[in-house]
């Protein structure tokens, strides 16, 4: 089946909806399902930060990963499926949709639930899938409340934001993805001289650092910022300097050992005693006198 996809989907009935992603401006495909929400993430097995990723068997044409996938019934009914990248369901936060709507379009009052979300559902196409218990506990996660009555008015809290969003960064630093880990982060902090360890603290300023930037895919370029400034990452950047240099003069100093060592055995080869060669036997030559012929052919006087 050429054109088929396997889509990985939570038990239970399921809806998509497309949504404005407030970081592209594109629109996404979500999945609603038993009152939460997920996005639709294709897994191509591709990896970057893997050092064997470049070994990985794929098509000339696009680049696609050369494999296919066999799905069976308990029946033995099968089916080939050409394209082997899955495509799988993840738990989407509402909350990081709220906080973009929320800088564009701010208030600076407390609104009810049900104002918000008319506002959620003119802007974005689809929202009228979302439940207002999802909004409702997003809202609780970056907004101030306030009760009155039997409803809860709500207005959204910068300081409250950056506090859930440094969560989802610690969130991120307690389980970093090892790959990225290894290829990209530890090759950055690794001192030169090898009986050395990377410094924990630096390891915790760069776990940090990262995990912002990888949450930077769900934030505007101004929430990243704001992110980035709540952690003190200056050390982190003159240490990495401080390792770039000495790497730099390590590499400099290998170089011209490397040159030395070339020049000298050039030398060697340019000074090797060069083998003389045997002296030649002189020829003796048989002297010509003067004889009866010299006599004939003297001119006469």
């Amino acid at each position: 089946m050429e054109n088929s996809r396997v889509v990985y989907l939570p038990n239970g009935p399921c809806k998509i909806i497309r949504l404005k992603s407030p970081i592209s401006k594109e629109l996404v495909n979500l999945v609603v399902s038993s009152g939460k929400l997920y996005e639709l993430r294709e897994l191509t097995g591709d990896n970057p930060f893997d050092p064997q990723n470049h070994l990985r068997p794929v098509t000339k044409a696009d680049g696609q990963p050369v494999r296919s996938l066999i799905l069976s019934d308990p029946e033995g009914n099968g089916v080939v499926i050409e394209n082997g990248s899955l495509v799988v369901a993840t738990l989407f936060n509402l909350s990081y949709l709220l906080v973009a709507y929320f800088t564009d379009a701010p208030s600076g009052r407390f609104q009810g639930l049900e104002d918000i979300v008319d506002s959620l559902q003119a802007e974005y196409e689809g929202f009228a899938e979302v439940g207002d218990d999802m909004v409702a506990k997003s809202l609780e996660q970056i907004c101030n409340t306030v009760v009155e009555g039997d409803e809860t008015f709500y207005k959204f809290d910068e300081s409250m934001a950056l506090l859930w969003l440094k969560q989802r960064v610690q969130r991120l630093c307690d389980h970093f993805p090892s790959s990225i880990l290894e290829s990209l982060i530890k090759p950055l902090l690794y001192p030169v001289e090898l009986d050395k360890s990377i410094p924990e603290d630096m390891m915790a300023l760069a776990l940090q650092k990262y995990s912002v930037l990888l949450l930077s895919s769900y934030l505007t370029e101004q929430w990243v910022d704001k992110l980035m400034k709540c952690y003190e990452l200056e050390p982190l950047e003159q240490y990495i300097g401080k390792i770039k240099q000495q790497k730099a003069a390590k590499r400099a100093a290998e170089q011209s050992l490397l040159e030395v060592n070339q020049l000298n055995a050039n030398n060697k080869r340019s000074t090797k005693p060069v083998a003389k060669a045997a002296p030649k036997k002189k020829v003796k030559v048989a002297k010509v006198t003067k004889g009866a012929l010299d006599m004939f052919f003297k001119k006469k006087a």
